[in-house]
């Protein structure tokens, strides 16, 4: 009568049916896939991944799996996944998409669907800093257009400018653009922004070459702002400053010796 003798399965096995490599019917590393009772990394290019069994399977049916997710894992699915898209249907390949989109129709950032948490929709692209005269909506996390005199805005309307086009004036605090600047403000032709007049000036100018008016304008129309002691030097400063931070002290004389004479 023949003896009956157990033998040790292959190293990758967990349980077997002989000591072969292929003889496995559990695989003993849990990350392998079984493949024709073999334990593999991952299953090779002519089989697909049955998750329900854990092995791979040969000669599928492309009416049931149309498309691959290759070459990670070579695992087959009946679409792409999310991040992924299909990049050539005769291959059935899934490719992943750029960076910045959550679902995409290709691999470059101006073919995403649906974008990834901190980016804004812009068109077809997910972008995370809105074009020009665009801001980025933080509740449809969408980019949408400012108000035509805006250049740059951070929300609807024409009170919300943070930039002006063209030939439009700022006006900073009110965050609007004007065509011109409203009552007791004057243009700044170098920064193109409406700045208010010192409290002290009926009438102002912002342009420098006219810096001197500003005083004549201000003493003439408020002479005791600059004439109630006129001897003592560091009030005077105190009313150079008042005036006009870029006036000297000789400025200030000329302009007093100027209201003195056409003062009645």
């Amino acid at each position: 009568e023949k003896q009956q003798e157990c033998v040790r399965c292959h190293a990758d096995c967990a349980s077997c049916e002989g000591p072969g490599f292929d003889d496995c019917d559990v695989c003993r590393n849990s990350k392998a896939v079984r493949y024709n009772g073999e334990c593999l990394a991952h299953c090779p290019m002519n089989a697909y991944y049955d998750k329900t069994i854990n092995e791979c399977r040969a000669n599928f049916s492309f009416s049931v799996f149309t498309l691959c997710l290759f070459p990670s894992d070579s695992t087959c699915v009946k679409e792409c996944p999310v991040g992924y898209y299909a990049e050539d249907k005769d291959e059935r390949v899934c490719e992943r998409c750029h960076f910045s989109c959550k679902s995409c129709v290709g691999s470059h950032s101006v073919q995403c669907t649906t974008c990834k948490p901190g980016f804004f929709r812009q068109g077809s692209s997910c972008v995370e800093t809105c074009s020009e005269s665009h801001f980025g909506n933080t509740i449809t996390m969408v980019c949408e257009h400012c108000d035509p005199s805006c250049s740059q805005c951070w929300g609807h309307g024409n009170r919300k400018c943070l930039s002006c086009r063209g030939d439009y004036l700022y006006l900073s605090h009110w965050g609007q653009c004007l065509k011109s600047c409203p009552p007791n403000y004057y243009h700044d032709s170098w920064s193109k922004n409406c700045h208010r007049c010192h409290p002290t000036c009926k009438t102002c100018s912002g342009k420098e070459n006219m810096s001197w008016l500003i005083s004549v304008i201000c003493c003439c129309f408020f002479p005791t702002v600059f004439l109630y002691d006129t001897h003592q030097t560091d009030r005077m400063e105190t009313a150079i400053l008042l005036v006009d931070r870029k006036l000297s002290y000789k400025n200030l004389r000329t302009c007093i010796r100027t209201c003195l004479l056409l003062w009645p």
